[in-house]
């Protein structure tokens, strides 16, 4: 099942592989998902006050689960092709996104019992490359929440210890944190 979402004209790939897409008109109060077919699954969404938006969902290829992720243009109404964030591996999923008041995100998933996050920069229409931000081993999906100014904290909790760990992505320094545990070292 895929994310509803209302409105909007979607651009969905299609289900050969090949990464090509079709426009699908949609009229504003449908719902429509974001993403169809067996092999997309845990979509997210996240949209910027302007009507940008980032969806983020994890796909398997039958044997590996990637974490991929869509732009969608208020300015031209249409979705972007899909991007795969993360590497392939049989662990990869709960991806959440973020998005600040530019169109610029970010994403942040599970892979191999870490947590992993990518940046998006909507000038540049690029995904950085996927980094670890926890310290070790998590226990099931990391938590995501941003403010207007583009500013975000992850937040999962450790397999190890279960205590809860953070990392706070700075808009204006377009970086993230080392990841801290809370009460241990201020996050500023």
């Amino acid at each position: 099942d895929g994310v509803a979402v209302t409105g909007y004209e979607l651009l969905l790939p299609d289900d050969s592989g090949s990464g090509s897409s079709s426009g699908t008109a949609v009229p504003a109060g449908t719902p429509v998902e974001v993403w169809v077919g067996d092999d997309g699954y845990l979509a997210q969404i996240a949209m910027a006050p302007g009507g940008d938006a980032l969806a983020v969902w994890t796909r398997s290829d039958g044997i590996n689960e990637f974490v991929q992720a869509a732009r969608y243009s208020a300015t031209s109404g249409t979705w972007a092709a899909p991007r795969t964030l993360s590497a392939g591996s049989v662990f990869t999923e709960y991806a959440v996104v973020a998005v600040g008041p530019t169109g610029n995100g970010v994403a942040v998933w599970y892979r191999l019992g870490v947590a992993e996050a990518a940046r998006y920069d909507a000038a540049g229409d690029t995904w950085t490359a996927a980094e670890t931000l926890s310290s070790g081993a998590i226990n099931g999906p990391p938590a995501l929440a941003a403010d207007a100014e583009g500013n975000a904290i992850a937040a999962w909790q450790m397999s190890s210890s279960g205590v809860l760990e953070v990392a706070r992505f700075a808009a204006d320094a377009t970086a993230w944190t080392t990841s801290v545990v809370p009460g241990s070292t201020a996050v500023s």
